[in-house]
C-alpha cells in the first residue's frame, strides 16, 4: 500500500486518484479495501507533515511492508449527533 509514498522512500509515487482506484479494484476483486484504506490514510499523514527523519525512518518500511500503521483518532464532538428528536 505504498500508491502515496513518493518514490525516494520506495513508494510508487502515486496520487489519490490512482490509490483510489487501486481501493476500487480491490473492492470490486472482492477484498475488503477498509484496511488498506486506513494504511494509506495514516501513512499520507507522514508523508505530508512529518519531519525529513521522521519520513527517512518510517516510509521505506511502510513501502517495503516491514511497517503497517493503522491507527487514527477521532475527537469526540465529531461523533455528536446535529439533529435532536
Amino acid at each position: 500500500m505504498a500508491a502515496l509514498i513518493p518514490e525516494e522512500f520506495g513508494g510508487a509515487g502515486l496520487g489519490l486518484a490512482e490509490a483510489s482506484l487501486i481501493m476500487e479494484e480491490i473492492n470490486r476483486a472482492g477484498g475488503k479495501s477498509g484496511a488498506c484504506h486506513g494504511q494509506m490514510y495514516n501513512m499520507n499523514t507522514i508523508v505530508r507533515h512529518s519531519s525529513e527523519d521522521q519520513r527517512q525512518t518510517y516510509l521505506p518500511k511502510i513501502a517495503s511492508g516491514e511497517l503497517r500503521i493503522q491507527s487514527m483518532g477521532v475527537e469526540p464532538q465529531s461523533l455528536r449527533c446535529e439533529a435532536e428528536i
